[in-house]
């Protein structure tokens, strides 16, 4: 669906969503309101919300509210946030299920990542209480490697949204948290206690 804002001076800020998701695709527009208003015709320019990296274009009195190719493409932006919303909705039912308080990570802040697990069908991330400025505190691994004899790396939250989305669905969680994935599919968390939830979300390749 298309969704449309209004902006001063008769000009309005769009993006396309799949309807399940329009209460998160207006939350974003409306983020994103400030810069598209100040927007000059025929520019562009792009602009972090949360853990996402989106672009405005503007042309005659339309701004238009694109995203990256997601897992395809990253360094192209398209005509929608279709994918961002989805993830975002994720985000939203895995805390709620939960009953958690959200702690959302930046697009600059920087992921641990074992080189196995940018490839891996299966890997396993964990937030430590070490958190601090600009590191989020999150380790993934693939789920067969050694940690001992692993190597290790750092991402920028904007460079594994490109690469590996899904796994923005779960980085919502809080310290001491972990997770599972199998491919796109977030299968369980474990709280700071020890307790598994089997969650079962999947999000679209």
């Amino acid at each position: 669906m298309r969704l449309t804002l209004a902006l001063p001076a008769g000009r309005a800020l769009a993006a396309d969503v799949d309807d399940a998701d329009e209460a998160v695709g207006r939350m974003l527009l409306e983020r994103l309101a400030t810069t598209a208003t100040a927007l000059p015709a025929g520019a562009s320019t792009t602009v972090d919300v949360g853990w996402a990296t989106l672009r405005l274009r503007a042309a005659g009195q339309l701004v238009t509210a694109e995203e990256p190719g997601y897992g395809r493409d990253g360094e192209h932006f398209h005509p929608s946030l279709a994918r961002t919303s989805r993830i975002w909705s994720v985000q939203q039912q895995l805390i709620a299920r939960l009953n958690v308080e959200p702690e959302q990570v930046t697009a600059t802040q920087f992921v641990h990542v074992s080189a196995g697990a940018m490839s891996a069908a299966e890997v396993v991330g964990h937030r430590g209480d070490d958190e601090s400025g600009p590191f989020t505190g999150w380790t993934v691994v693939s789920a067969t490697e050694v940690l001992e004899t692993a190597s290790f790396g750092y991402y920028t939250v904007r460079e594994l949204a490109r690469q590996r989305p899904a796994w923005l669905a779960a980085m919502i969680l809080p310290r001491s948290w972990s997770f599972r994935f199998s491919g796109d599919t977030l299968i369980d968390c474990v709280s700071p206690a020890g307790e598994t939830s089997e969650i079962g979300l999947s999000l679209p390749p």
